[in-house]
């Protein structure tokens, strides 16, 4: 483990520097960031895939589909599209990080559509799916923070 010391008048800062992400960093860092990316690329392929991932393709339209008020309900909207363009930009640096970004796009559906709704049922359904496929993924190691 490495501290790293910073010294400021009358004060001692200690960071731990195996919280840090330190972009082009080791190796084993960077092979560890390939097969996060790469994993949640495959989850991630698997939902749009699915029967209902179309649901979720692409950031609510709030002027085609009429929804004034989706922004006042959903402050932190979320979609595949938007997960895709993270792991692209390389954005996750750990599986969790990602899996809040998936777990939000599902609650975000069921929160602002009543339980009666198709959206809000295939939203239910398709975090199950979600939920049970990634129970049966090998761990991975986070790198540096999400």
């Amino acid at each position: 483990m490495l501290y790293l010391f910073l010294l400021f008048p009358r004060h001692i800062l200690t960071i731990d520097c195996d919280c840090l992400y330190f972009p082009g960093g080791t190796s084993r860092d960077t092979a560890d960031e390939e097969e996060t990316k790469n994993l949640c690329l495959e989850v991630l392929n698997r939902l749009q895939r699915h029967e209902y991932g179309y649901v979720f393709a692409n950031p609510v339209d709030t002027v085609e589909l009429g929804l004034p008020d989706y922004f006042d309900v959903i402050k932190k909207p979320m979609d595949f599209g938007t997960i895709q363009k993270n792991i692209d930009r390389g954005s996750y640096h750990s599986f969790d990080a990602f899996k809040l970004d998936v777990q939000l796009t599902f609650d975000n559906a069921m929160e602002y559509n009543m339980a009666t709704t198709p959206v809000h049922e295939m939203a239910k359904k398709l975090k199950k799916v979600f939920e049970a496929d990634i129970k049966r993924l090998p761990s991975v190691p986070d790198v540096g923070v999400g």
